[in-house]
């Protein structure tokens, strides 16, 4: 922890003896405390209704950093997200300096996703944001594939996605036929979130990164959910779909090697009243950040954008 050594110092032991590091050194050290384990942490600064979420954050040292950065990124429970929810997801749990630099150079360098990059020189047409519900009320639906058979003869995927959280399921399917689909979103869906009001569906071209395509992808689909329901919406709710659900956020098998082990926790009562509180209270948030973020989407979305009317009798394109 040489990085940190001189708030580690000043904590323990005494000011450093030079003026300006010593200022500087005695302001830093106020987010900082030492557990007995001899872990370093650093308390966030974040958004005050995030202040019941997240205690405390690990500083890491160099000689960890890119362990972090392999398990948030590259490994099956990471997904490859881009830069933001990257981000977003390590800091609730880690810190050190110039983190958000060193996670955007290890993202922009990473060869798979510079492989399954969209393309970005398409103009969009003007956006038309739907109405903002509740949990569950409303669902998208699409068909992906087919990709490569598996070992278990899956050749597609049925994507499922809670139009308010952004929780998902990522089914894998050997037919795609209307009683197939249907059967699937009753038994993995209906029978466990209940049924929506409303089912948006899309058949168009299939936006899933190349990772499906590898071998026995199947058998990959929970750990691409898991990173998709654990990684905060930055774009909408500003929370992850795994906290909107379940009123915590989920802990990742390094999390269990790196952080200290909880405390023995409150009755039960007293614990099911403070999840319900924060999830009535995260979710009234998540709305208003959502509403809020659709606006400020649509607005720069449509920038670019441009408006297409058609005649009666006018041939058109169809893809």
């Amino acid at each position: 922890m040489k990085i940190f050594k001189d708030v580690i110092k000043y904590i323990w032991i005494k000011i450093p003896d030079k003026t300006r590091r010593a200022r500087k050194t005695v302001i830093e050290s106020q987010d900082y405390i030492l557990t007995r384990t001899y872990y370093f942490i650093i308390l966030p600064k974040g958004k005050s209704h995030r202040a019941d979420r997240i205690v405390k954050r690990l500083a890491v040292p160099l000689t960890l950093r890119d362990d972090i950065l392999k398990s948030y990124h590259d490994s099956l429970l990471g997904g490859h997200n881009g830069i933001e929810r990257t981000y977003h997801t390590i800091r609730y749990k880690y810190y050190w300096p110039g983190m958000y630099n060193d996670i955007q150079q290890y993202v922009q360098t990473c060869m798979q996703c510079q492989k399954a990059k969209p393309d970005a020189h398409k103009r969009p047409t003007p956006l038309q944001p739907l109405p903002v519900l509740d949990v569950f009320r409303r669902v998208h639906m699409d068909i992906l594939g087919p990709f490569r058979k598996s070992s278990g003869d899956y050749t597609h995927v049925l994507l499922i996605v809670d139009s308010f959280t952004k929780y998902m399921e990522i089914l894998p399917m050997k037919n795609t036929g209307a009683k197939d689909v249907a059967d699937l979103f009753y038994n993995q869906w209906i029978c466990r979130y209940s049924a929506p009001d409303a089912i948006l569906t899309d058949k168009g071209q299939n936006f899933m990164s190349n990772i499906l395509k590898e071998l026995n992808w199947p058998d990959k689909l929970p750990s691409i959910a898991h990173a998709m329901n654990t990684s905060e919406c930055t774009e909408s709710t500003q929370y992850t779909p795994y906290f909107l659900v379940f009123g915590r956020e989920c802990r990742t098998p390094i999390d269990t090697v790196l952080t200290e082990p909880s405390k023995v926790g409150p009755a039960a009562k007293q614990y099911i009243d403070k999840v319900h509180e924060h999830l009535v209270l995260a979710r009234a948030i998540a709305r208003e950040n959502a509403l809020e973020a659709q606006k400020k989407y649509k607005a720069q979305h449509d920038k670019r954008a441009r408006k297409i009317s058609y005649n009666i009798r006018d041939k058109v394109c169809w893809q």
